[in-house]
């Protein structure tokens, strides 16, 4: 995939345990959406694939070790200019850790409580798609 600095494309992954999702809480200095919660997740790279960039994000912000292979994807939405590409994935044994200053918490939570919780844009509606699925 070519960079394109005009248009941004980011990567989520829905992290399933049972019927519960991995939801991070944004920190309160985030400049983008403090406090709100969120799917582990974010830009892709310059030089970076979508599996490839969701696996980094995971990583990077709650410990996980997540391979490509782990990915299943649930497809792309467009929004605002940006695409995001949507992956499920089982959490592996591994402890969720906050690794970054990004987030100040985590959650497993279902999809119907997702749904009471402030989040940014898109969680609810993926946290709905990926209840229908199984991990």
């Amino acid at each position: 995939m070519d960079y394109d600095p005009q248009h941004v494309v980011s990567a989520v992954v829905v992290v399933c345990k049972r019927d519960r999702m991995l939801l991070l809480k944004r920190g309160p200095t985030d400049p983008w959406m403090p406090g709100r919660w969120c799917f582990p997740g974010g830009a892709i790279d310059p030089g970076e694939g979508p599996f490839e960039g969701a696996a980094r994000e995971a990583r990077e912000e709650a410990g996980l070790r997540l391979t490509a292979g782990d990915l299943r994807p649930m497809g792309a939405v467009e929004m605002e200019g940006t695409t995001v590409y949507v992956f499920l994935a089982r959490a592996p044994r591994a402890k969720v850790r906050l690794v970054d200053e990004e987030h100040s918490e985590f959650r497993w939570l279902t999809s119907d409580e997702i749904q009471s919780y402030p989040t940014i844009p898109l969680v609810k509606a993926i946290a709905r798609s990926a209840s229908a699925r199984t991990c």
